[in-house]
């Protein structure tokens, strides 16, 4: 029987989606994720808000071009797949509060 991997170990966000994460957290338990899921989606907040804060990007200059950059850039580095479809209930919920712009 072959089990899903387990989160990583980075349960607090710190960077520029720091402000933001305590509220995602319980925003994605009250969609009813998982307690696993929920690390999963931490995680990825974790690792965008840390590129952020080496691209030098504010969550209210967050692009979806930004995204791209972030999401190849985290493939040539990191065996840990994220993409779009892991960060989507992130990116609503940064859209939903007027912290992501439509890319230009």
């Amino acid at each position: 029987m072959t089990s899903s991997p387990t989160p990583p170990a980075c349960r607090r966000v710190a960077g520029p989606l720091a402000p933001y994460a305590d509220a995602f957290r319980e925003q994605v338990r009250q969609f009813g994720y998982t307690a696993h899921s929920v690390e999963w989606q931490v995680w990825g907040t974790a690792r965008l808000s840390q590129w952020m804060t080496e691209a030098g990007v504010r969550p209210d200059d967050l692009t979806e071009a930004h995204v791209d950059a972030f999401v190849r850039d985290h493939r040539q580095h990191y065996k840990q797949v994220i993409g779009w479809r892991r960060l989507g209930p992130l990116l609503d919920y940064l859209r939903d509060h007027g912290m992501m712009t439509a890319s230009a």
